[in-house]
């Protein structure tokens, strides 16, 4: 229980913190410490997909989806005559999305959501012999505020240099960092991230309804 109430008072910060971006990244790097740990049950649930095929000019693709969730207690229906328990399921607090774009090249996306379903922060890394990328777009109530492109801390060594299997150019990689003066291209982009987690919302709910069609 002691990991919930973390997740309610970082969350409660985000929201209302002037440091809105900072808090998001710890609120969500918390998230992602909590995930890999071992004692995670009685935490949080969740809920995955897996998928494999062939797909035009990539090969064998792999695709894993994994949603995150908290379940509280049932409901309790009780009419004076029967007695139903009725299950509930919170909003996500975290959707990722994983997935190959070659034999060599692989992508994460991560959604972090707030207690209302409501995406604070997209995360898109993508790593491999090609390139190692990170994008962070940060939303406040379904509008973007800011956005991040850098080298993913995962290709950087103690050093602080680029690992030596990615491309040599990719070290003048310049950092970009934009706050209100978005590109066409970044609101069309934040547009279709935000549209996607509509997408993920509507499976999720669907997945309950269907892992009841061999019990009932």
């Amino acid at each position: 229980m002691k990991y919930l109430f973390i997740f309610i008072f970082l969350l409660l910060c985000v929201r209302t913190s002037k440091t809105q971006e900072t808090l998001t990244d710890r609120y969500c790097d918390s998230t992602n410490a909590i995930i890999r740990g071992d004692d995670y049950l009685g935490i949080y649930n969740t809920q995955t997909i897996n998928l494999e095929r062939n797909v035009r000019a990539i090969g064998p693709q792999k695709t894993r989806i994994t949603i995150y969730y908290v379940q509280p207690e049932d409901s309790i229906y009780d009419d004076g005559k029967t007695v139903e328990f009725i299950p509930r399921f919170n909003v996500p607090f975290k959707i990722k999305s994983e997935y190959n774009i070659s034999a060599s090249q692989f992508v994460t996306a991560e959604y972090f959501l707030d207690a209302k379903g409501n995406l604070i922060l997209y995360r898109y890394i993508t790593q491999g012999l090609y390139t190692c990328e990170l994008e962070k777009y940060y939303f406040n109530i379904n509008e973007l505020t800011r956005l991040e492109k850098q080298v993913s801390d995962s290709c950087i060594t103690p050093e602080g240099t680029i690992l030596d299997n990615i491309p040599q150019s990719f070290e003048k990689y310049k950092p970009q960092v934009r706050e209100n003066s978005f590109t066409k291209d970044d609101r069309e982009n934040a547009n279709e991230i935000l549209d996607n987690v509509k997408e993920y919302l509507e499976i999720y709910y669907d997945l309950f309804d269907i892992e009841q069609l061999d019990k009932d």
